[in-house]
């Protein structure tokens, strides 16, 4: 049990890592919106999580990897608490239009790409 304690961690200093290398490179090379890393990160995590969620399924010999990879990587990646902040700032400045776009992309977005990597993969792997 200790163990998995260690592979979450490990595996979610490298999503928070990530994460911030994400803001990094949104917010300040590319000088867009901050919320609009953390639209990309949920994205993207989200992404990843189907595509290994898929993966893991299919593969019970490497199930010790779920902790780590899911839980800790992903789970870190993904901030929905920073989405939560980002939307209650939208509608604080009073960016309702932005809140609602923000809102609705980052929920319908990180379904699709979730289905979309799950079964893609599964494809790949040849399994219906």
């Amino acid at each position: 049990m200790f163990t998995t304690f260690l592979s979450v961690a490990a595996g979610g200093a490298i999503g928070a890592s990530m994460r911030y290398g994400l803001s990094l490179l949104i917010g300040g090379t590319m000088a867009w919106p901050l919320w609009a890393a953390t639209l990309l990160a949920n994205i993207l995590g989200c992404a990843v999580m189907g595509g290994l969620a898929a993966y893991l399924m299919a593969h019970p010999q490497y199930e010790v990897w779920r902790p780590f990879m899911l839980i800790g990587l992903c789970g870190a990646l993904t901030t929905f608490s920073s989405f939560t902040l980002d939307s209650f700032t939208l509608f604080d400045k009073g960016a309702y239009g932005t809140l609602v776009t923000y809102i609705s992309l980052s929920v319908f977005s990180s379904l699709f790409v979730f289905f979309a990597a799950y079964y893609l993969v599964r494809l790949g792997m040849g399994v219906k």
